[in-house]
């Protein structure tokens, strides 16, 4: 496996990242589990609920609020934590900022950027909601859910400099979306003519990502490590990927409102 070694190789010597990160990441093999079983089990807990009454109302409608309410909350939190750093450190080392990682003198970027990568195994249980709800599990949704696990885990063993960009813009939608689907659970159906908006500015972190994706490539590539290089060649597959699939979304929602 020495062939692999260079695409997990941190480019920055960054001062506490690494206890940060084994402490959160501590049990590579169950992390690697959950991932493995993530698919396994959400359409196999999708069989057994298709002859189940749907799990709604009471108690687990306020559970799913609760979740929702969490996600949206912790995720105003973070990006609340990120923004003036980030916003700072572009400003003053004006398109080079996003080769340079911020991390490496801020130990609160390193706290919140490992914390939002471990996060991504939580929203898992985002798909229980949906299975268990017999809402409609389409294929953007489990997609983008490991796609983006998988993604997270690798930029934060790395530490890649654009991975805290990209955070800072995944929380600021999250904290409006799970906002959003906290009201709707518990019965704000008037809301639903917004799910486009919401379906929209989900397409703007996608058009913001590939910028991101398209300054690295332009301003960085040269003093890149492999393991950086191949992560945003991940990261352009994948943002690209979600652009069109959430185009797909916009335009199907905005034919059945037609």
């Amino acid at each position: 496996m020495d062939y692999l070694s260079p695409y997990f190789e941190r480019k920055y010597d960054i001062p506490y990242y690494n206890s940060v990160y084994d402490s959160i990441y501590s049990n590579t093999y169950l992390l690697g589990l959950i991932c493995a079983m993530y698919l396994p089990t959400i359409f196999t807990l999708k069989n057994y609920m298709q002859n189940k009454p749907a799990l709604r109302g009471g108690y687990y409608d306020k559970m799913f609020f609760l979740w929702n309410m969490f996600l949206s909350l912790s995720s105003g939190v973070g990006a609340a934590l990120l923004f003036p750093i980030i916003y700072k450190h572009v400003t003053t080392n004006d398109n080079y900022g996003m080769c340079i990682n911020p991390q490496t003198n801020n130990p609160i970027l390193v706290y919140v950027g490992v914390l939002f990568s471990f996060s991504k195994f939580l929203e898992f249980i985002d798909t229980i909601f949906v299975v268990t709800r017999k809402s409609q599990l389409e294929f953007i949704h489990w997609y983008h859910h490991i796609v983006t696990c998988l993604y997270c885990w690798h930029s934060s063993y790395i530490a890649v400099s654009s991975s805290i960009f990209f955070a800072l813009m995944n929380l600021s939608v999250h904290t409006i979306m799970y906002f959003y689907y906290a009201l709707y659970a518990v019965g704000n159906k008037m809301l639903y003519p917004y799910r486009k908006c919401i379906t929209l500015i989900q397409i703007s972190q996608m058009v913001g990502g590939c910028y991101i994706i398209y300054n690295w490539f332009i301003n960085c590539q040269i003093d890149s490590s492999k393991s950086e290089y191949a992560n945003m060649i991940f990261a352009a597959i994948m943002y690209f990927s979600y652009f069109l699939l959430f185009i797909k979304v916009f335009f199907r929602e905005k034919l059945k409102s037609s």
